[in-house]
């Protein structure tokens, strides 16, 4: 049956990842404290080191905020685990080949990566030299340079 009809197993494996993981993510938030899962992914979205926030979670800081990617990615997951599924793998392989074949040099690569960051950071550090004394680097300390840097790149 799944062979037979692709496009729903695509829509039923697109379903079952994302409403799983928000069904872990519901438990977890009952868990701690939360009201609901959607503020527990406000808080992991929005909170570099979540156990500063003074919850107790049930579950690994890394694994809610993997949870809430899924959530967000649940479609894009299923797409490629349709192939699979239905019993063809080269359909996954061809599409997965096609995202790093590209005719374009790397270096363009870095610069869409990297212009972002430095325009972010030259704004940062424009902002603290025209002397504004609300923002301390001192008090930055806490932020997650290669977490914020994940978020940029994923």
């Amino acid at each position: 049956m799944l062979k037979r009809f692709p496009v729903l197993t695509f829509f039923v494996l697109a379903f079952m990842i994302s409403w799983v993981a928000v069904l872990i993510l519901q438990w977890t938030a009952v868990q701690s404290g939360l009201a609901d899962f959607s503020d527990l992914m406000a808080v992991a979205e929005t909170t570099f080191n979540l156990p500063e926030t003074g919850r107790n979670l049930v579950l690994p800081f890394p694994l809610i905020y993997l949870l809430t990617r899924i959530v967000d990615f649940g479609p894009s997951i299923a797409g490629l685990l349709t192939p699979f599924v239905i019993g063809q793998p080269q359909i996954a392989q061809k599409i997965l080949q096609r995202l790093v074949d590209v005719r374009f040099h790397w270096r363009w690569y870095a610069w869409s990566l990297l212009l972002p960051l430095g325009i972010v950071l030259g704004a940062f550090f424009l902002h603290l030299v025209i002397g504004d004394s609300s923002v301390e680097i001192a008090s930055l300390s806490h932020l997650n340079l290669p977490f914020m840097i994940g978020q940029l790149v994923f």
